[in-house]
């Protein structure tokens, strides 16, 4: 089971036996081109950006980056196209969004026929939090996909989430539906869903995982404020896995512990032929090195 960042660094290298192949879908960004070349240098990752080549060759000189080593596609069209032809040929082993729009490119994937989906398997996103004074990693989910999720897609989103977390070690991860309180309100939707899904792990219905809410967001990862409130429970204060009611609260969640916090994090979209990195303009250098690192486990 990881711990931390570097843990998942060392996970992705002896899974690596040779370097994955890596598209960048626009334009590609300065701070992603340094993360290409530190995944590179590990031995990690062969890179192709598809965009405008002169833009990408005049950014990289003006920052002085060498791109000797990546592979670059001048595309004056639709820089999805690559993608998809990729997909479909399975000559790509992990896409990154360079400059091209979030909502564009999900919008473009879902397509019926593109060849990103698995069937129905639902697409998702997660993020990981390394916190120090935890000592361990937090899982938040979805903070890039799914807006509003219903009691159904939310169970979906469980799943994945779980499904990661077995890629990186955890045997039984601890699972939380958080929402304002950690009781049952019928008025508050979230906190029945939350107990819905409890219950349907505690009946065996989602494996491999222990699942428990509606917890508030202390009561979670707090074992203090969990004893202190009089929370019982397996998950209860040791939270691996925090499953947000909206995208607002997971991605609210997220950049509090990127830009507050100043947690080493990363994100990571999951459930489709291979993951996506669509990670924001502002994130750093570290933050998507990391998330590159989070798809290639």
């Amino acid at each position: 089971m990881v711990k931390d960042f570097p843990d998942i660094e060392e996970l992705a290298k002896s899974r690596c036996t040779e370097p994955k192949r890596v598209m960048v879908i626009g334009n590609c960004p300065t701070r992603w081109m340094r993360a290409l070349k530190q995944a590179a240098e590990a031995g990690l990752v062969k890179s192709l950006l598809v965009g405008n080549e002169k833009s990408i060759r005049e950014n990289a000189e003006f920052h002085e980056i060498d791109l000797s080593g990546f592979e670059i596609d001048d595309a004056a069209g639709d820089v999805l196209e690559p993608a998809i032809d990729a997909i479909n040929t399975g000559t790509v082993d992990v896409l990154i969004r360079g400059d091209f729009g979030i909502l564009d490119m999900l919008t473009a994937l879902f397509k019926r026929g593109s060849g990103f989906r698995v069937g129905k398997k639902l697409v998702s996103g997660i993020s990981a939090h390394f916190v120090g004074n935890l000592g361990r990693l937090l899982f938040v989910t979805d903070p890039i996909v799914v807006p509003a999720p219903d009691l159904k897609t939310k169970i979906a989103i469980v799943e994945n989430a779980v499904g990661y977390a077995h890629k990186l070690g955890f045997e039984k991860p601890k699972v939380a539906l958080t929402a304002a309180v950690e009781v049952i309100y019928p008025a508050m939707q979230h906190t029945v869903e939350a107990a819905v899904i409890a219950k349907m792990n505690e009946r065996g219905q989602i494996k491999n995982c222990v699942v428990d809410g509606p917890l508030s967001m202390d009561t979670a990862v707090i074992e203090s404020a969990a004893h202190d409130k009089g929370v019982a429970g397996e998950v209860a204060g040791k939270a691996d896995i925090l499953v947000q009611p909206t995208i607002e609260t997971s991605h609210g969640m997220y950049n509090a512990f990127v830009c507050y916090v100043k947690a080493p994090s990363g994100s990571v979209i999951t459930g489709g032929k291979v993951p996506i990195c669509m990670t924001s303009r502002a994130d750093s250098v570290e933050t998507n090195y990391n998330s590159l690192l989070m798809a290639l486990v």
